[in-house]
């Protein structure tokens, strides 16, 4: 079990105990919806948030403007972290360069463990399970909880690149940031399918990243690339 499914169990134990009013679940659209605004406007110094998420609609990109305008005209920091697929989603890419001439911090990641909102360090929110669409979402205020998942936010943020950057490619490897996490995932037995989802791309983008992979390494199969790459220190 790696760190974030720790986490996302432990959040999970603590809402199906009745008598912690610490966390709470909501469950619909509308109001996950309006707990998120509510939550939004009570916040007075800091927003944490990981966006792994690419294709949102419209009208969801139209709800969050006020909510982030709002934030930041009133002087709170405002961190976001998306996936570095957004390159690809033009309304998205635009909507994190219109925070950031805002005034927001925006980073870029290959990947993302989850959807994460933390409000003034004290309050976060979850999914309840984020590999059910629709299960809805828990706000949680119990200090140790929130203070493992400001944890999970400052690791991955360290490790994230600014918007501007795009994919940093490794001097040492000649390795993006993108193709090292794929090249492991897929060592360690992902199918396409399943990285395309967690990179936030279509199953063509990892196809033809391999593929670029697999010529640079002079390499006639994935198995063969596997023991050349590990050979180069690339795994």
């Amino acid at each position: 079990m790696d760190e974030t499914d720790r986490i996302t169990r432990t959040v999970t134990a603590s809402a199906r105990d009745a008598d912690d009013d610490r966390v709470e679940h909501i469950a619909g659209a509308d109001a996950v919806h309006a707990r998120f605004e509510q939550l939004s406007y009570a916040t007075t110094t800091s927003v944490d948030s990981l966006l792994p998420m690419t294709g949102l609609p419209a009208q969801m990109l139209a709800d969050a403007r006020p909510l982030d305008a709002d934030l930041l005209q009133r002087g709170v920091a405002l961190r976001l972290l998306y996936l570095e697929a957004i390159r690809n989603d033009p309304p998205l890419l635009g909507y994190a360069r219109e925070m950031q001439a805002a005034g927001a911090d925006v980073r870029t990641s290959p990947t993302l463990p989850q959807r994460l909102y933390i409000s003034d360090r004290r309050v976060a929110v979850v999914p309840v399970d984020r590999t059910v669409r629709g299960s809805g979402v828990l706000l949680v205020r119990a200090p140790g909880v929130v203070a493992s998942l400001l944890e999970l936010f400052e690791s991955v943020w360290h490790n994230a690149a600014p918007l501007d950057v795009g994919n940093p490619v490794d001097s040492g490897t000649g390795l993006s940031d993108t193709e090292r996490i794929l090249l492991t995932m897929l060592a360690d037995g992902a199918t396409d399918e399943t990285a395309a989802k967690k990179l936030g791309v279509s199953l063509r983008t990892v196809r033809r990243i391999m593929a670029d992979l697999m010529r640079r390494l002079d390499a006639g199969s994935r198995f063969e690339a596997g023991i050349k790459a590990a050979r180069r220190g690339w795994l």
